[in-house]
């Protein structure tokens, strides 16, 4: 996968001739370590000094 493409995440369960259900969730490929943390790290400040302070680029993985 690459950054910027979309896929289809689709978990589900299925009871052999009873019934089944299956969850559709569409993902955008993006490895900004600001758009991981955003939901970790609320505040944009803390997340700014986080990412400047801690944080490097290093670890992604190209």
């Amino acid at each position: 996968m690459e950054e910027g493409m979309i896929t289809s995440v689709e978990p589900g369960i299925y009871r052999p001739g009873k019934w089944g259900m299956r969850i559709e969730n569409l993902v955008l490929i993006d490895w900004s370590p600001e758009y991981l943390y955003r939901e970790l790290i609320p505040d944009e400040s803390e997340r700014r000094w986080f990412l400047a302070n801690v944080c490097t680029m290093d670890w992604v993985i190209r």
